[in-house]
């Protein structure tokens, strides 16, 4: 995720090691919502074919929706990398709902 839209320093930003060290393309958010744009995604990932998509954020406070981002990876053959890390707080949440049987994915 765009550094600006919510997304982590860490994930390919030109002043952090991974930036420099590989090609990342961005996604953000939507202006009218604010939430993710998982379309642009899905287009990114059909345009660019990437190894490796990174999901993530450290100032996103929705839900993210990990199982569409890791369907755009599989699409084009690439792994997803969840930094669960920085969205705990969205995954504990989801392991006390899996408690009550709710379906998280």
């Amino acid at each position: 995720m765009n550094l600006s839209h919510g997304g982590h320093l860490t994930h390919g930003h030109p002043l952090n090691f991974s930036g420099r060290m590989y090609k990342f393309v961005a996604y953000g958010v939507r202006q009218d919502n604010e939430q993710i744009d998982y379309g642009e995604i899905e287009k990114l990932a059909a345009e660019h074919k990437p190894k490796m998509i990174v999901a993530g954020a450290s100032a996103y406070s929705r839900v993210i929706d990990f199982p569409r981002i890791a369907a755009a990876a599989k699409s084009v053959g690439a792994l997803f990398l969840w930094i669960w890390r920085i969205s705990r707080g969205w995954w504990r949440r989801e392991c006390i709902l899996a408690r009550y049987h709710m379906r998280i994915w």
